[in-house]
């Protein structure tokens, strides 16, 4: 069958081949059954009436026209291989034919056991025989069965028709049944195709409770989940090119300003400062743009997972990237390791690790341990406490505080440990505002 045949087409020619194959089997097992068991219905009762002729001395009398299992079978002596003696039970085979009895009598002289059944095909009628030999001496007892004959012509006849019949019924039940299926997919692949060229809008319903209800369903996840990376996009150009325009133009200005010896800053130091701390700035943001795409590109390549000592990533963090605020950090690590990404992890720590500096005043507070079974990584700092009204967005992009740069930091923090499903705390005393990342 060819490739792009329609998975309607692919239905209707498998459902009939199928119930084909089912009405053939059943149709050849009921013939054989029938014949089998009509078989052997018909030897018992000749092995039943030749019993019955030998108790009697190969003598029949009008009883055994009375008993309906002796009615039809008849019997054929045989003495020294010779046909010496015919009974009959029933009238109209006193005159048998030489046919039978040539078959009847060809068996019997090679029969080389004491007794055996037979059924030979006489075209319009079956023979069936029972032949009990001893030595040249024997009965035959026989019954001429036109019964089954007519029944397999029948069969052979109307069998066909029934078997045609179905796989008609059965091809117009599949092509209903398979409109129905195929009119909800061929709906899914408009929908999935209006995703593909871009329109997130547009609302996957498929009114089924089936497999293919609850595949429309995972696309219309899918399609908002678009839609909504989509309009961050979209606030992202927007923000990029706020942030990004702020300290450009500022620094530009300043330049210029510097080329026609003004200095807004008094003094060309001064003036240079705010030019280098713009720069600065721009570095940060920057940097955050390209963390986030650094992130994307590990889900995309399907990251690699692995032990990580987070005690030791931390202590790297402190000694290097966070090396001129060492001052402000008290750091107090139990060991502790955990599996997933190490680039992940050395970002989530140095996003919480670089907030709370941003927002101390005199110290930050490092920590891992384990409790009831939970490792546990608490940052801590003594800044500004935070409203407790923005916590429930605080993890949003863009959503910066007042000392913040690009609003993206937390939300770095937030994305990586959703891919893990690990929760975040945020609590808030007289001390401290602590983030604290309980490895589930």
């Amino acid at each position: 069958m060819k490739k792009n045949k329609s998975l309607a087409f692919k239905m209707w020619i498998g459902f009939s081949l199928f119930t084909f194959v089912i009405i053939f089997i059943l149709s050849t097992f009921f013939i054989l059954f029938f014949s089998f068991e009509r078989d052997n219905e018909i030897f018992e009762s000749i092995l039943f009436a030749q019993q019955t002729l030998i108790n009697k001395g190969l003598t029949t009398d009008d009883n055994d026209s009375n008993n309906p299992r002796n009615l039809l079978v008849n019997h054929i002596g045989i003495v020294n291989r010779s046909v010496k003696v015919m009974t009959f039970t029933d009238n109209i085979y006193k005159e048998a034919s030489s046919n039978i009895i040539e078959k009847v009598s060809s068996s019997f002289a090679i029969q080389n056991i004491s007794s055996k059944k037979y059924k030979l095909n006489m075209g319009n009628y079956y023979l069936y025989y029972y032949i009990t030999k001893q030595e040249n001496n024997g009965i035959i007892s026989f019954r001429i069965d036109e019964y089954s004959t007519n029944f397999n012509r029948v069969v052979w006849v109307i069998a066909p028709i029934i078997i045609i019949l179905t796989i008609i019924l059965s091809l117009i039940f599949a092509i209903i049944y398979s409109r129905s299926m195929t009119k909800s997919l061929k709906k899914l692949e408009n929908s999935v195709s209006s995703i593909a060229n871009g329109d997130f809008t547009t609302q996957i319903i498929v009114e089924k409770q089936d497999e293919i209800g609850r595949l429309a369903t995972v696309f219309d996840n899918m399609r908002e989940k678009l839609l909504k990376k989509e309009n961050l996009k979209q606030e992202e150009i927007q923000y990029i090119s706020h942030e990004l325009k702020t300290p450009v133009m500022s620094i530009l200005s300043y330049i210029q300003a510097i080329k026609d010896n003004i200095y807004p800053k008094g003094d060309l130091n001064s003036s240079l400062e705010v030019i280098s701390n713009q720069s600065n700035r721009l570095i940060k943001i920057i940097n955050k743009f390209i963390t986030i795409s650094r992130l994307d590109f590990i889900d995309f390549k399907n990251e690699s997972i692995e032990e990580v000592n987070l005690s030791e990533i931390i202590n790297e963090l402190c000694n290097n990237e966070f090396a001129g605020k060492k001052e402000l950090l008290k750091i107090n690590l139990n060991e502790l390791v955990i599996k997933a990404n190490k680039e992940k992890i050395i970002i989530l720590c140095e996003n919480l690790i670089e907030n709370a500096i941003r927002y101390c005043k005199n110290e930050v507070l490092i920590e891992t341990n384990v409790i009831n079974n939970i490792k546990n990584f608490k940052v801590s700092n003594d800044g500004e406490k935070i409203d407790e009204k923005i916590i429930p967005n605080i993890f949003e992009p863009y959503n910066k505080g007042n000392k913040g740069i690009s609003g993206l930091g937390l939300t770095i923090v937030k994305r990586i440990i959703d891919d893990y499903g690990w929760n975040i705390d945020i609590n808030i005393n007289d001390l401290y505002t602590e983030f604290t990342v309980k490895f589930n």
